[in-house]
């Protein structure tokens, strides 16, 4: 369920406020994420390829914002949708 994770980091690096900059960055090549899911509270790594090309807006199809999760000592994207047929749900998020 996508409204349960928050990603917490991108490229191996804690989520900055520059996250749409490293997604460009990573345009048509791999772009690995981790993500927390705050009811199972396990972490979990995705890897994507962000492109133009998959049919919606955006390089990822997914809607996020910044957010803060109990506990959390970073900040955090909370993924509050998902879009079908995009990089994101390709991925399996």
């Amino acid at each position: 369920v996508p409204f349960l994770d928050f990603i917490v980091e991108a490229d191996g690096r804690p989520v900055q406020a520059n996250f749409a900059q490293l997604v460009k960055e990573f345009e048509d090549r791999p772009l690995e994420i981790t993500l927390y899911n705050c009811k199972c509270h396990e972490l979990r790594k995705v890897t994507f390829v962000p492109h133009r090309n998959w049919g919606g807006d955006g390089l990822l199809g997914l809607m996020i914002k910044v957010d803060s999760y109990e506990n959390a000592e970073e900040r955090v994207l909370h993924v509050l949708d998902v879009n079908t047929g995009s990089p994101a749900h390709e991925a399996g998020l």
